[in-house]
C-alpha cells in the first residue's frame, strides 16, 4: 500500500502537494518543525524555504 502511495506521489505532483500540506496541517509544533527541516535541506535551499514559507502562511491562515 506504501509503495503504491509512492509511486503514486512521484508521478502526480499535486497529490504530492496535498499529502505535504495535509500532513503540515495535521501535525503538531515539534511535527512542523521536522518537516520544514526537511523541506530545507533540499539542495535548492531557496525553493524548501519558500515553501515552508507558504505553508506557514496557509497554516496562520486556517489559526493552526
Amino acid at each position: 500500500m506504501l509503495n503504491d502511495l509512492i509511486n503514486q506521489v512521484t508521478h502526480n505532483n499535486k497529490l504530492f502537494v496535498e499529502l505535504l500540506l495535509n500532513f503540515y496541517l495535521d501535525g503538531n509544533g515539534v511535527e512542523r518543525q521536522q518537516i520544514e527541516e526537511i523541506l530545507q535541506e533540499n539542495k535548492q535551499e531557496d525553493l524548501g524555504h519558500r515553501i515552508v514559507e507558504n505553508l506557514r502562511q496557509i497554516a496562520a491562515s486556517k489559526a493552526l
